[in-house]
């Protein structure tokens, strides 16, 4: 979590000042221990309470795997131009409940393929438009999710 706070996004969610669910995001351009400041502030802690077997299996095996993996199956590039969720924690005391019951979960998608993905996950379009840019148009739909229908 440290290393979403020097590079990334750090979400928590809260009930009655306590929280129960915390995320770590990066975006667009960064990623974990992409920094000096991350290495300096996170990595120690990791590496304090890491078996050292295990931290030399991720640096050495790991991460390289993983990154080569992502590049075949995501595209050269995409992985570090996209978010990327690196962390989520919640309280087992709120695991598989609502804990938003009667909110709108919304998104908008850009490709008709993901538009399917979505409606197969619940997700209803509410609309959708085309935009025209430089280069071309593109579509977009406006799409929700009623989390009490979840």
């Amino acid at each position: 979590m440290i290393a979403g706070l020097c590079g990334g996004e750090v979400f928590v969610a809260e009930v009655e000042g306590t929280i129960i669910v915390t995320v770590v995001w990066f975006g667009p351009g960064r990623m974990i221990y992409d920094s000096d400041e991350q290495l300096e502030k996170a990595w120690p802690i990791c590496a304090e309470i890491i078996p050292p077997k295990i931290l030399l299996w991720w640096e050495a095996d790991f991460l390289p795997k993983y990154a080569e993996f992502s590049e075949e199956a995501f595209g050269t590039g995409v992985k570090l131009r996209s978010w990327h969720l690196q962390l989520l924690a919640v309280d087992p005391k709120y695991l598989r409940k609502l804990l938003w019951k009667g909110e709108t979960l919304k998104l908008r998608a850009s490709a008709d393929y993901n538009v399917a993905i979505y409606e197969k996950l619940g997700f209803i379009v509410g609309g959708e438009t085309r935009y025209t840019g430089v280069s071309g148009s593109f579509p977009m739909w406006g799409m929700f999710q009623r989390i009490d229908q979840v």
